[in-house]
């Protein structure tokens, strides 16, 4: 094995955390950032939300964390919340400082207001193309550093652990069809979340949680992973892919209307139409629920109509292909699946349980969205966390690993494994929109969690075909996610139980899962 196969960082993943994680640690090392598919199909790209920031003359840090707490429902970890808020402004600050652009008017700074916020606090770049504009601008940072290598169209086949150390990977070139195996002192997962389970939702395709759960295969541990937060306004088309509706547009002032064309929100909370994502998306699958239509109505009719075609050009413009014109009709919307708050188990650095191995971004479950993210929280979160796991990683550099000889000869892939996969994905999301929705109960998770382990008695015991294994690790990621919402016996923030609909205090905290075993921590105990 040659040192071109030998780095200080392996970072997987090329969304917000990845990128600025790879931007950072080109200051310490050899870098190897790779991604799955185009760098641009990530969920940091398709971001309409901005990062949410503590800088305007009228916030305070004070005032971001005790949003982010009552969002998070009583169970974020309260020094996690402190660090995402306090080092926020310095990441957002030092993104300033090499170049990235927010949006300004008269000089100063336009912040947003969303859901859950107390002030304005959401930082925009380009109106709701906040998330392609800053990913697009670390893209070409990193592109220019010559000690960073950008591998695209690379899948992640294992990672390889020895003596309880993550040393490298083996990953597919998914161009040739060759497996090949890298090293490195530190490997960082910023892989992004799992929402592609679900039929609707606001991910890119890629977003099956494959970090997690190759992590998971590894002895690492997992947590939260029944909270789910599903975006409460996305385009509802019968034909169409889901498309995201930025909650930022709710902070102008458009509201929602139901079947009957009546608002409702101000009987489910007193912030109406800017209550927390749990609260608006729960009362909108309720109006759903007692009507014969699939959707209600976002009403943006009476806003600025300037406003509307310039803060909100990437909403106007695929709404206007889709035959309505937000200045003068109702959008058709409905939740879909959005957010995975659950994830990698990690420490205030990103540090996992196993050596050398740290998660971020959506991949990681820090404890600081607790029940319910609070919006926008989510690109901070990449950037502090970013920073934060790269600094403990240096801390390897001095610590080297022993190169092993890799077998990767008998890693193949079979079209009718690919075939295969892609079915039981397809069965997954329709029985995860069905039975592990907004609302669910002991019935409907039994039967996902039965039908779960039937499509994975049906699979080969062993094999070393790539697509054999995705789809195991497809069907272990999802009965995590079953055997934790029928762990959490109650209703709290993205978690709602029919049978179960009260929130109770024996459940303030995290469920844990390593190796199929479930532990319960309780709330700021690690």
């Amino acid at each position: 094995m040659t040192d071109k196969n030998k780095y200080d960082f392996l970072i997987i993943g090329s969304g917000l955390a990845g990128l600025f994680a790879a931007y950072q640690a080109s200051k310490y090392g050899k870098v190897l950032l790779l991604t799955k598919i185009d760098e641009r199909k990530s969920n940091s790209w398709l971001a309409q939300g901005g990062i949410a920031v503590a800088l305007g003359e009228e916030d305070s840090i004070e005032s971001h964390i005790e949003d982010s707490i009552i969002a998070g429902r009583g169970i974020c970890d309260n020094e996690a919340v402190k660090v995402l808020v306090e080092e926020g402004i310095s990441c957002v600050r030092e993104l300033i400082d090499i170049g990235m652009k927010f949006d300004k008017k008269n000089g100063k700074y336009l912040f947003g207001l969303e859901g859950g916020h107390s002030r304005r606090r959401i930082l925009h770049a380009n109106g709701t193309l906040t998330g392609e504009v800053i990913t697009k601008f670390l893209i070409n940072k990193v592109k220019n550093i010559s000690n960073i290598s950008f591998f695209t169209n690379t899948q992640v086949v294992d990672l390889i652990k020895v003596d309880d150390e993550i040393i490298g990977m083996k990953y597919l070139d998914l161009k040739s069809s060759e497996v090949s195996t890298v090293f490195a002192n530190s490997t960082i997962i910023a892989t992004g979340g799992y929402n592609n389970i679900y039929y609707r939702n606001t991910n890119p395709k890629a977003a099956i949680g494959e970090g997690i759960s190759m992590a998971l295969n590894v002895g690492v541990e997992i947590q939260d992973m029944e909270f789910t937060q599903f975006h409460p306004t996305a385009f509802y088309s019968e034909s169409r892919p889901t498309f995201l509706i930025s909650e930022a547009i709710r902070g102008e002032g458009a509201y929602l209307l139901n079947a009957k064309g009546e608002r409702f929100m101000s009987s489910y909370h007193e912030k109406g139409e800017l209550a927390p994502r749990d609260i608006v998306a729960g009362a909108i699958h309720d109006q759903i629920s007692k009507s014969d239509n699939k959707h209600i109505y976002l009403d943006a009719r009476h806003l600025n109509e300037t406003l509307l075609k310039e803060h909100f050009k990437n909403i106007y413009n695929f709404t206007l292909a889709e035959g309505i014109n937000i200045t003068t009709d109702l959008i058709p919307i409905a939740p879909a699946a959005h957010y995975s708050i659950g994830g990698i188990k990690t420490d205030l650095f990103g540090a996992t349980n196993i050596a050398r191995l740290f998660a971020i971004g959506e991949a990681a479950s820090t404890r600081v969205h607790g029940a319910n993210r609070l919006a926008s929280n989510s690109l901070l979160e990449c950037l502090v966390f970013a920073k934060r796991s790269v600094l403990k990683a240096y801390e390897n550099l001095d610590r080297k690993i022993e190169i092993q000889s890799i077998d990767n000869a008998h890693d193949f892939i079979k079209k009718s494994s690919i075939e295969h996969y892609q079915a039981t994905l397809s069965k997954i999301q329709i029985m995860f929109t069905e039975k592990v929705g907004i609302v669910r109960d002991e019935i409907d998770l039994n039967e996902a969690l039965k039908q779960i382990e039937k499509m994975n008695s049906d699979l080969p015991k062993t094999g070393s075909d790539i697509y054999l294994r995705k789809e195991k690790n497809l069907l272990s990621l999802s009965k995590s996610i079953v055997i934790t919402a029928l762990y959490r016996k109650e209703s709290r923030g993205t978690h709602q139980r029919r049978d179960y609909q009260k929130f109770s205090s024996k459940y303030s905290g995290h469920i844990v899962i390593n190796n199929s075993k479930i532990d319960f921590e309780k709330i700021n105990e690690r």
